[in-house]
């Protein structure tokens, strides 16, 4: 049953990325899967539960791939950038439809999935700074964890933000922004020259 699952959360995905969290219906669900709605239900009780399932799904793929990165052992400044393209890669620009139809009408989803979930990617981060003060490229007079907050909390919110979108700025260019916001205030002065060297090579264009 779990394996029937993924394969209709693989094959409606798309659909909730494109037209958002409450614009798709069940009887889009099961036009685009090619089943009755007493065969969806038995899968899906609800578009709740169907939500829930496709944003835990999409966590799971994205931190794993985060995860690998980790393990090839980068420079932490790259490692920062690597990770920052291959999110992009996976998530749809027209994500943020989802995301924040997510957030307005159903938050309690929201929510719940942050606080089962933060903890996770929250470590992903602290390693990666924790790596660069071990290796004198990033400073160490900071509070590792207030700093992987202060980030985690702005990469999260920072497209349901008016002041942002009001100006329709592209995603990737946004969060690369935040990147490098970001890598500016922990750099050391060691880390300086790898931080140029490194942003220069990973040049948006």
């Amino acid at each position: 049953m779990e394996q029937d699952k993924h394969i209709i959360i693989d094959k409606v995905k798309e659909l909730f990325f494109t037209q958002g969290a409450k614009s798709v219906t069940m009887d889009d669900v099961c036009s685009v899967c090619g089943m009755s709605k007493k065969t969806l239900y038995q899968y899906f009780p609800n578009k709740e539960s169907l939500i829930i399932d496709i944003l835990q799904t999409v966590f799971e793929s994205i931190l794993l791939e985060i995860q690998k990165i980790q393990k090839e052992n980068h420079h932490p400044i790259e490692e920062l950038f690597i990770v920052h393209n291959r999110v992009h890669s996976l998530i749809r620009s027209d994500n943020d439809v989802f995301m924040h139809q997510l957030c307005k009408y159903y938050p309690e989803i929201h929510q719940n999935h942050c606080k089962q979930n933060n903890k996770r990617m929250l470590l992903v981060l602290q390693n990666n700074i924790q790596k660069g003060i071990e290796m004198g490229l990033y400073r160490s007079d900071f509070d590792v964890e207030i700093i992987t907050r202060f980030f985690f909390v702005l990469s999260y919110s920072i497209k349901e933000n008016e002041v942002f979108n009001q100006y329709r700025l592209d995603s990737k260019k946004l969060h690369r922004c935040l990147l490098t916001y970001h890598i500016n205030a922990i750099v050391s002065e060691q880390g300086k020259k790898d931080f140029l060297e490194i942003e220069n090579k990973y040049k948006l264009n």
